[in-house]
């Protein structure tokens, strides 16, 4: 999924104050499955770097300023980029998956509105201020419900309409929405979607 947005400044002025939150909105829903390899860049990356970085361990790289493994369950909120972005909290409501064949592991969001991992906005990590790239891979547990996998913004911003919501909605569409305008919108991700 891949997808560009261009916000004015005034725009981009109002937004961000709240942190971001992974696997959490800015209202508070909550994502319910299981997240791993969340992956922030800096900078724009192709569909194709996407596609083809999406299964490998990476290394700390030129514009990745955040990287979550989520293998070491007493530290989910470990950076692993060379920043040092790492969580300033992570919720009790986040547990660890038992690795598989497929994954080196993941972090268990339990859907409830207390499962999250907040990570500070810095100077190297906003999703407001610049341009960016996320990539992590998802696992839902439920369809028809609004799974949020990544928010930015304070309550009072998400009720003025100036947040980032990056998530399925109840229709199992995948957003990416900035500001309540959605400028990427797939429809069709269904439980076998992951």
């Amino acid at each position: 999924i891949v997808g560009s947005a261009v916000v004015g400044a005034s725009t981009r002025e109002k937004m961000g104050r709240g942190g971001i939150r992974i696997g959490q909105s800015s209202n508070s829903q909550s994502f319910d499955g299981v997240l791993d390899d969340v992956r922030v860049w800096r900078t724009p990356k192709e569909a194709k770097f996407i596609a083809t970085s999406f299964k490998v361990d990476l290394e700390p790289t030129e514009g990745l300023v955040a990287m979550l493994k989520f293998d070491d369950p007493l530290d989910y909120g470990e950076d692993s980029s060379s920043f040092g972005n790492s969580a300033e909290e992570v919720s009790d409501k986040v547990e660890a998956v038992e690795r598989n064949t497929a994954k080196t592991g993941g972090a268990r969001f339990s859907g409830s509105s207390s499962a999250f991992v907040k990570l500070t906005q810095t100077e190297t990590l906003s999703l407001t201020k610049a341009e960016f790239t996320t990539q992590m891979w998802v696992k839902r547990s439920r369809t028809h419900a609004k799974d949020p996998l990544i928010g930015h913004g304070t309550l009072a911003e998400a009720e003025a309409g100036f947040d980032v919501f990056i998530g399925f909605t109840e229709d199992d569409k995948f957003v990416f929405s900035i500001s309540k305008t959605d400028y990427i919108e797939l429809p069709g991700f269904g439980a076998d979607d992951a």
